[in-house]
């Protein structure tokens, strides 16, 4: 059997299970996250009691997450960026100058998520 549950960064399991000190080899408890964190696309939230009577490695699968991307007139976000459905604090998106607009410095104009789920300005570095 394996022993308690071990502690998810920002995630809680099930009230039935949260005090329950034994689980048989097989057992599978899938994780929530708590208040004010979203579920990050694609990464597992269930962990299971394996054959060696250990919880099999569950990576941290809650975060915070920035809302829509800013849109400004002069540049688009990148493609990369765009296809991602995440956006964690602390992430930098890149942006593309639009057509009919130039890079005014070897940088491309970026964002990035503040951890008041904001994004910040978008520089105008293209003209």
């Amino acid at each position: 059997d394996c022993g308690p549950l071990p502690n998810i960064s920002y995630a809680e399991p099930p009230e039935d299970s949260k005090h329950q000190g034994s689980f048989s080899i097989g057992s599978q408890v899938r994780y929530r996250c708590l208040t004010g964190y979203v579920k990050r696309p694609f990464v597992p939230d269930t962990i299971q009691c394996l054959q060696n009577s250990q919880w099999s490695y569950l990576p941290e699968f809650c975060g915070r997450n920035c809302p829509k991307l800013l849109r400004v007139h002069f540049a688009r976000v990148s493609e990369e960026d765009e296809r991602l459905n995440f956006y964690a604090v602390g992430t930098t998106v890149k942006y593309i100058c639009r057509q009919g607009y130039e890079k005014t410095t070897d940088q491309f104009p970026t964002s990035t998520c503040f951890d008041n789920l904001t994004w910040s300005e978008v520089p105008e570095l293209c003209q």
